[in-house]
């Protein structure tokens, strides 16, 4: 393990956001004490009509996650909607990591015209977040409901910007999303009343690595966030910018385009992930030896050897541990976009768009301001179609 060292407060705070003291409420119930009490009581809360917090009555729910049950609740004292998750397991320290994430987008996003806001955390037995609503749904549960949705070129351009315009916010502020996958992405509407797409949920985040002065979280903590959206610096656990995102972001497009999944069962391993993008790409020799290189892993026992660097899945044990050699079955964009000499324009400028920001090697991948000039982004493909 790398040695920790204090942040350097220029390095860590570019935006001179400041550190601050924020005030978190805490329930104390007197006919509540011990472990067992609490699990008896909070396991179906909060309930419809209840009020938490002596402000927030909850409406229903709207949305649930591996860790969180989000609720549409009103806010009695200014009469407003707003968004409550109720989080499983959420503890002082990663409740802190959400406030100061919310502090950091907040800097770049005063008006809250790209992100929603966290309004305050309280526990009650467990603890909860209270947001700004988005009224909306998630890319992923359309995707579902119609397959047909996001094969309109139009509306996966409305996805892309979207989130490009979230990743260089982002970047600006310094954090690294984490979990770029479709059911984070919300499709709502502007001030305007144009189709938007806005990126939600940061319950994975993490500071850029470029402001930690040389500590490393993804070799640390084993890497963060959904592993199909994983970028290949994540899986070799080097040090973490905006552009894992980048790769993340591209991924999902192909998974709404497609309606298939990078990833789909628990037995899907990082080596699996790897070994489908290297397919995608089309990168016939494997990952890059540079990349590999800068790796703190043990890359003899996960890897091939020179000259084609590709993934191993282990079988067996010690001392009769063999390897086999995980090789993509199929090679290019065709598996999602169809036969390549059937593709028009449009899915050749996608094809294009994805392959540049899924480039293997971290320092050869734009960040998001730089893909904006992209030709898949023009507004010609029309406008998006309401979901």
């Amino acid at each position: 393990m790398p040695p920790c060292g204090p942040v350097n407060p220029e390095a860590g705070d570019p935006t001179n956001i400041g550190d601050a003291w924020v005030p978190v409420h805490i329930h104390v119930n007197p006919g509540l004490v011990g472990q067992w009490a609490r699990q008896c009581t909070r396991e179906y809360r909060p309930y419809p009509g209840e009020i938490l917090c002596k402000k927030y009555k909850i409406e229903h729910a709207v949305g649930a996650g591996h860790f969180t049950r989000a609720y549409l609740a009103t806010d009695i004292e200014s009469n407003t909607k707003v968004c409550i998750k109720r989080h499983g397991g959420l503890t002082v320290e990663l409740m802190t990591d959400l406030l100061t994430i919310s502090r950091r987008i907040e800097s770049v996003d005063p008006e809250c015209t790209i992100f929603s806001r966290l309004i305050e955390a309280f526990f009650d037995m467990v603890g909860y977040t209270v947001e700004t609503l988005i009224e909306g749904r998630n890319c992923m549960e359309i995707c579902r409901t119609n397959h047909q949705h996001f094969k309109d070129m139009a509306n996966l351009r409305t996805v892309a910007i979207g989130c490009l315009r979230g990743l260089d916010k982002l970047c600006q502020a310094g954090v690294v999303h984490c979990d770029m996958k479709a059911d984070n992405f919300m499709w709502t509407k502007g001030p305007d009343g144009h189709t938007v797409v806005r990126i939600v949920d940061f319950g994975c985040s993490r500071l850029d690595s470029r402001l930690e002065n040389g500590r490393n979280w993804a070799f640390a903590e084993g890497g963060a966030g959904h592993i199909g959206k994983w970028a290949p610096e994540m899986m070799l656990r080097l040090p973490i910018t905006d552009k894992a995102d980048v790769w993340g972001h591209a991924v999902a497009l192909l998974e709404l385009y497609s309606g298939r999944n990078m990833w789909n069962e628990e037995e899907d391993t990082v080596e699996y992930m790897l070994a489908q993008a290297l397919g995608l790409v089309n990168e016939k020799t494997g990952l890059p030896e540079k990349l590999l290189r800068r790796s703190p892993l043990d890359i003899r026992q996960l890897y091939t050897p020179s000259p084609a660097y590709f993934p191993v899945q282990r079988l067996g044990v010690a001392p009769n541990v063999r390897f086999k050699e995980l090789r993509p079955a199929t090679w290019g964009l065709a598996c999602v976009l169809g036969d390549e000499t059937k593709w028009d324009n449009t899915k050749k400028q996608l094809s294009a768009y994805v392959l540049r920001s899924m480039k293997l090697d971290p320092e050869d991948r734009p960040h998001a301001v730089d893909l904006m000039d992209e030709d898949f982004l023009n507004p010609e493909l029309g406008e998006p179609v309401s979901a």
